[in-house]
């Protein structure tokens, strides 16, 4: 009979537990949050380097777990790269019991505003072969008889 009793322990503690959202024992979902992307002018792609990228305006969900960077670039623009700080997750004062704290980026959104002059865009085509200038017809005087079978009447 005891054992009946410490197996129906055993199941209470284990579906208690199991019913506890906020209990994360091994860390099977990391946090995310959303960064927004911005630049002027729109367009530009935005790659973290954490992996994901999108064109600006853009909004990407990226885990909570370290510093990162983004770099901005448009073609006939300089390319530009943020860095973005992790703040140490707090607590939201109007959240309900056993929801998960929130990291703090700073700066979200981030944004560049892309300068001109950066490197032109790629040619898509075959090579463009270089012009030569054209070297101008001799005089008829000086030009060669065509060759042929039979020598030049002169």
């Amino acid at each position: 009979m005891s054992r009946g009793i410490a197996i129906a322990a055993c199941g209470v503690m284990l579906a208690a537990c199991s019913s506890m959202p906020s209990m994360d024992i091994v860390g099977s979902t990391p946090a995310t949050t959303a960064v927004q992307l911005e630049s002027e002018p729109p367009g530009a792609e935005a790659k973290t380097s954490l992996g994901p990228a999108c064109r600006t305006p853009c909004e990407v969900q990226l885990p909570a777990s370290g510093d990162f960077s983004v770099t901005f670039s448009l073609s006939g623009y300089k390319p530009e790269t943020v860095a973005v700080r992790i703040q140490p997750p707090v607590d939201r004062a109007d959240a309900e019991v056993g929801s998960v704290p929130i990291a703090v980026l700073d700066p979200n959104p981030v944004y560049a505003e892309l300068q001109r002059g950066g490197p032109a865009p790629r040619r898509t085509g075959p090579p463009k072969r270089p012009q030569t200038a054209a070297r101008p017809a001799p005089p008829p005087s000086q030009q060669e008889p065509t060759a042929g079978p039979w020598p030049p009447v002169r």
